[in-house]
């Protein structure tokens, strides 16, 4: 009798793992195996790196042998993060078939069935996050659809054009929603019957409320109320823009906002900016004085000049008290290289290894897209923050109201640098549609 119960406990034990396998084998290795496929068709794709249109095959091979090791390292993450994320939607795919097919009462799908639905479902996913990475951010998708002309750039157009967020993600909610009424229908059947594929249903159900709870926790989290000192002073500038874009007439792009803030406002319609460049016009701005008296007459200005100690309006502010900061994103890496004031600096670092690491994620066209819309774009992804083809202002205003709430009863003082108007113009949705001209076929778009 030991010797059968013992044999009995191997079968069993046997068949568990077996059942552990087949599950592997038809969802998560398919998922992984379909994003190692993506990982590497971006390598074998990649056409050059370049920066704000610019490339240069000399500058590149030699950075590639400065930086072949950290190159290295920061593809190794970026495999890992296609690994990851082919496995959970592995994973996904087939529990979710697998409750289908327990409330349906259908018997369970071979392993080459349920490893061509997990691959099916899996490439169903992907699209989905691609279209709404075209639709949201069509800029970041530029180089690897608009740029390279024929089909691609037909489809990224066709997306931009003519999707809607608003219609992308309620196709989303009602997949969810349907989802969840399998998930409530299944756990009816559960408490009525006793079999081994409730463990399944159950699992499953698990996995699909986890998602949905994520779809609902991402939402926008309104600032909470704080009570702020008097005599603060918030300064916001957009970088390119030109003052004759405000309450223009003339003038198809549509500023409400900026706009109305100028009816109310004192309006200086004839003041210069000292050169048009963005780190001379900041430095004359922050001290009052020109050019050829604070030093800075380019965008690269020498160490020599930079570790000059300016006398700066937020270093006198901060010197009476106020708290101070500066939040940008990529025109605003020069307040990185200079002491000006401020207790606070969230802008993007340029250097050289800086620029590789981000130029590793942009041919990565795959992962991208849930990167920015799954993971939390530059919120979570700092590199993020530094590239010209990612300047959501809505991400700098999270920035702004996350800060806002940390007060602690002094008074502030805050510049806020927007770089949505600078060189590509790169404006989410539904901006980039409001002003871009009709039939426009340009590089920016």
């Amino acid at each position: 009798m030991e010797k059968e119960i013992t044999a009995s406990e191997h079968t069993n034990l046997w068949s568990k793992m077996s059942a552990v396998w087949r599950f592997c084998w038809a969802g998560p290795l398919v998922g992984i195996v379909m994003h190692l496929l993506m990982f590497a068709w971006c390598l074998v794709t990649y056409s050059g790196a370049q920066h704000l249109g610019v490339e240069d095959d000399s500058a590149e091979v030699r950075v590639l042998s400065m930086f072949s090791e950290q190159i290295f390292d920061t593809q190794l993450r970026i495999l890992l993060s296609y690994l990851a994320i082919g496995f959970v939607a592995g994973v996904f795919v087939l529990s979710v078939t697998r409750l289908i097919w327990y409330v349906l009462r259908r018997p369970i799908l071979s392993q080459w069935k349920s490893a061509f639905v997990t691959f099916s479902g899996v490439a169903l996913i992907h699209a989905f996050v691609v279209v709404r990475a075209l639709v949201h951010h069509p800029h970041m998708m530029n180089e690897s659809y608009y740029a390279k002309g024929g089909i691609w750039r037909s489809i990224h157009v066709f997306v931009s054009s003519s999707l809607s967020l608003e219609l992308v993600d309620a196709f989303a909610w009602l997949c969810l929603v349907i989802l969840l009424l399998v998930l409530l229908f299944a756990g009816v059947r559960c408490f009525r019957e006793s079999v081994k594929r409730v463990r399944v249903a159950l699992v499953s159900g698990a996995l699909l409320v986890a998602v949905l709870l994520v779809a609902v926790g991402t939402g926008f989290k309104q600032p909470s109320k704080v009570a702020y000192a008097s005599d603060n002073l918030i300064i916001l500038a957009v970088d390119s823009l030109r003052p004759d874009r405000i309450n223009a007439s003339d003038s198809g792009v549509n500023l409400p906002q900026l706009s109305a803030l100028a009816d109310e406002s004192v309006v200086y319609e004839n003041a210069w900016t000292v050169m048009p460049r963005t780190f001379p016009s900041w430095m004359s701005l922050l001290t009052g004085s020109y050019p050829h008296t604070h030093g800075v007459r380019h965008m690269l200005p020498s160490p020599e000049v930079m570790g000059r100690d300016f006398d700066t309006l937020f270093k006198s502010l901060r010197a009476k008290g106020y708290r101070t900061a500066v939040i940008s994103d990529f025109a605003g890496d020069i307040f990185s290289r200079v002491e000006l004031g401020f207790e606070t600096v969230r802008v993007p670092r340029f250097t050289a290894l800086s620029s590789v690491v981000l130029a590793c994620y942009k041919l990565h066209h795959h992962l991208l897209p849930y990167l920015v819309e799954v993971m939390g774009g530059t919120s979570k992804m700092p590199a993020l923050k530094a590239w010209e083809g990612m300047t959501n202002p809505f991400s700098i205003n999270s920035e702004v109201i996350d800060w806002l709430a940390g007060n602690d009863g002094r008074p502030f003082a805050l510049l806020v640098f927007y770089s949505t108007g600078h060189f590509p113009y790169a404006a989410p949705y539904p901006y980039y549609k409001a002003a871009a001209e009709s039939g426009y076929q340009g590089p920016s778009r």
